[in-house]
């Protein structure tokens, strides 16, 4: 009988570990209408120049059909710093392709590395403007090139020194409670404890804000609009 209920207790003490971790889910709506996007002057290179026969323009604003915004970096507030978490096992690439950083948006982990490329085959470079420490550039060639921050920054501004239009931008978290909107706006973040938490957002263009967000045993939506500036 004592071996029933001690299988008990861990099958209830198992569930209650499972149910005290949620997802945060929502969407970004983009109210209002931004201004055109500009044309990308490519003079400098005819190789990318090939490529985009209709012209390149800037990427400030990529809205669904629906009003999402693209390329929202949403994360959780507060210091992590005394938390350890488990490695994510994912590796996170800023790439230089068709003449543009890809992803535009992206977040990292502390210590967690951070690859940079040119998979497009063009002489390209990454030179990290930072809020906090030394800038530096990295220059992959037609290697991969890693590099990890020691310290949480957002956002950390890429730009490359060789082809002036481009750019890119780098949250870099303590904690893994962050994720990118997708084509539609939406996003999720997973397995957040229970708790009371502030829900933020970055943007290049619309810039920052945060809502308050209860997290019980059961997911919690959190949806923003925001607006061109």
């Amino acid at each position: 009988m004592n071996t029933i209920k001690m299988i008990l207790a861990l099958v209830v003490g198992s569930v209650a570990v499972e149910s005290s971790a949620g997802d945060i889910t929502g969407q970004v709506t983009l109210k209002g209408k931004p201004r055109p996007e500009r044309a990308v002057d490519l003079r400098s290179d005819s190789a990318i120049a090939a490529q985009y026969p209709k012209g390149m323009k800037t990427r400030h604003y990529e809205v669904g059909s629906d009003g999402g915004l693209q390329h929202v970096l949403i994360y959780l507030q507060g210091d992590f710093t005394n938390t350890t978490f488990a490695a994510s096992g994912t590796t996170t690439v800023l790439d230089h392709t068709n003449g543009l950083f890809q992803p535009y948006v992206v977040g990292v982990r502390v210590g967690e590395p951070l690859l940079f490329k040119c998979s497009d085959g063009t002489i390209c470079s990454f030179h990290a403007m930072l809020n906090a420490g030394a800038d530096f550039s990295v220059t992959p060639g037609r290697d991969t090139v890693s590099r990890t921050f020691a310290q949480p920054e957002l956002p950390v501004l890429f730009r490359c020194d060789l082809h002036p239009w481009n750019s890119a931008y780098v949250g870099v978290f303590s904690s893994p409670y962050f994720a990118v909107t997708d084509a539609q706006g939406r996003f999720t973040i997973r397995g957040v404890p229970a708790g009371r938490y502030s829900v933020a957002l970055f943007h290049p263009k619309t810039g920052t804000t945060a809502k308050p967000v209860v997290l019980a045993d059961h997911p919690a939506t959190v949806d923003f609009e925001v607006f061109p500036r």
